[in-house]
């Protein structure tokens, strides 16, 4: 019997191989399942299967020409898969999966036999196997071309697969393996037994999925598998396909017909650590070498542009942004507790304010910047605002609960934006520190504004001109590479990092910008307005402003 998959479980649950956290979530559901009254495994469908793939070679790299050999992690997904059943109906556990490995771990590879499995060895009548990509190109030029020449192993002359443009056919059984793009016109019609969708990160919609799923409904024992690794755009349905899987393996929702397989780093860990490499690379000294690894790393510490491509091809991170502004290490590295009390009576340092203020009901931010002219150092503590109504429908509605929860978040009693919370906020500080400026974005000014000036706050306009932006955001960016600025410890601040993307124009000047609707940079543009603000009164810069009354 085939049990490396079990020692593989055990061994990473005991500690002895190192993995994340969702893998070990992974392999404790698996040991559980195991003991699971309620369920039937089936070791004789993995036997099955082993000996199934021990008759290909495979096709290119190094390994090309040798015999397979699956490594115990991806012999647990084929147990997961296909030995688990419910003890009550006879039917299979698991009706979909979703599996997240970085590049050169033969995830494609493995997907590719399963394929072929489900069409000649899984028992099902007429079966009917869908292999979907985002684009053409994956799904023909990577994941046809596989199958294809894996089956023609297994029937050279062609006597019982007939292969076509883009499906293989086996007129004994009626059953059909077909290939499709998301683009593709034929998207109906179907009568799937077994579903698998290839690099799902990059998918706009879940239309193919959802195609493949509907079509199941005949079928005794169905399965959708996507497989991908992670990607650049938060806003795109894999995300949230991930975070749901997260919360399947942590508990905090409950489908029972899923199974989840996610290699990453460990929040806090430090991608540049060869030490933790092997939570995301299961397959590290196999399929892919260190030294792989370590050119990659190396490239990416000289080129930040590279930064994010390493990040999520080869570690599985999630990134919303594909070029790289301030590198995430900086950012972490600058962050620590930052006490509004401590600045309070110190006059070795000058108070500037940026308040990026949300129109309607999305988040808002006001960061302190407080800066000590002679040693040049900055500290930046910013707040985020929402108002408790606009957490429902949200894209980020989870986060947002989570950082609420921790503290990180102030929600206000309100449909839309509270500005007159704001304004006691404001006017709370303004009554404690030495306020030197507030600057805010005139094109979004509203009577919160009015009332400040009215309060005899100093306002100022703050121009977002990618013109006007540029010095302070080239400043605050040599500020913090130089160590100069340090940043409260705030997630939702380095989440705003992470979610930057420069635009810079023919003349140089550069500005943030959010890669996507979704990807909110609040906190940066809040920090930048202070930073810009205090630049524009140190070099004399003219512009809208008031001037207030005394305190």
């Amino acid at each position: 019997m085939e049990t490396g998959y079990i020692e593989y479980a055990r061994d990473v649950v005991d500690g002895k191989i190192l993995a994340c956290e969702y893998v070990i979530l992974t392999c404790k559901r698996f040991l559980s399942d195991l003991n699971n009254p309620d369920l039937v495994f089936k070791p004789e469908k993995v036997e099955t299967f082993v000996k199934f793939a021990s008759l290909f070679k495979h096709i290119k790299g190094e390994c090309g020409g040798k015999s397979v050999h699956f490594e115990g992690w991806q012999l647990l997904i084929v147990a997961s898969i296909f030995g688990f059943f419910r003890r009550d109906t006879g039917r299979r556990k698991y009706l979909s999966s979703y599996i997240e490995v970085p590049r050169k771990s033969g995830k494609s590879f493995l997907a590719c036999v399963m394929c072929l499995f489900a069409l000649i060895c899984d028992g099902e009548p007429g079966a009917e196997v869908l292999i979907a990509a985002n684009s053409a190109k994956q799904a023909f030029e990577v994941d046809y071309e596989t199958v294809s020449k894996l089956a023609r192993q297994l029937d050279p002359k062609g006597k019982r697969m007939k292969h076509y443009r883009d499906s293989i056919r086996i007129e004994s059984t009626g059953s059909k393996l077909l290939v499709l793009a998301a683009d593709s016109s034929r998207m109906d019609g179907f009568n799937c037994s077994f579903g698998l969708i290839d690099e799902f990160h990059e998918a706009p919609d879940t239309k193919v999925a959802d195609v493949i799923r509907s079509s199941m409904g005949m079928r005794k024992n169905p399965h959708l598998c996507t497989i991908t690794t992670a990607g650049l755009d938060k806003s795109l349905p894999c995300y949230d396909l991930h975070n749901y899987g997260i919360e399947v393996l942590k508990g905090t929702k409950t489908d029972e017909s899923m199974f989840v397989m996610i290699f990453t780093l460990d929040e806090g860990d430090d991608w540049l650590d060869e030490r933790v490499w092997k939570k995301a690379a299961p397959n590290l000294g196999i399929t892919t070498s260190i030294d792989f690894l370590r050119d990659i790393v190396n490239t990416a510490k000289q080129m930040p542009s590279k930064e994010i491509e390493a990040k999520t091809k080869q570690f599985d991170i999630w990134c919303d942004s594909s070029t790289v502004w301030i590198p995430e290490e900086v950012v972490r590295k600058n962050m620590r507790k930052l006490d509004m009390g401590d600045f309070i009576g110190d006059n070795r340092y000058l108070c500037y304010v940026g308040l990026d203020l949300a129109s309607v009901s999305d988040l808002t931010a006001l960061s302190f910047m407080f800066v000590n002219p002679e040693t040049e150092e900055y500290f930046f503590k910013t707040f985020y605002y929402l108002p408790r109504k606009a957490l429902e429908g949200k894209f980020n509605g989870e986060l947002y609960k989570m950082w609420s929860s921790k503290g990180y978040l102030i929600l206000t009693d309100s449909k839309t934006t509270d500005y007159n919370y704001l304004k006691n906020e404001l006017l709370y500080w303004y009554n404690n520190l030495e306020i030197s400026g507030i600057f805010y974005d005139a094109w979004n000014s509203t009577q919160l504004v009015n009332d400040l000036i009215n309060e005899g706050l100093p306002m100022y306009s703050f121009s977002q001109s990618i013109g006007h932006f540029s010095r302070g955001t080239k400043e605050y960016e040599r500020l913090i590479l130089s160590d100069r600025v340090t940043l409260d410890q705030n997630p939702i601040t380095r989440w705003c990092h992470d979610n930057v993307e420069l635009k810079i124009d023919q003349n140089g000047n550069c500005k943030p910008l959010g890669q996507h609707n979704a990807a909110k940079i609040d906190g940066v543009i809040a920090e930048l307005t202070a930073l810009g603000g205090y630049l524009d009164q140190v070099y004399g810069v003219q512009q809208a402003f008031v001037i207030p009354n005394s305190k």
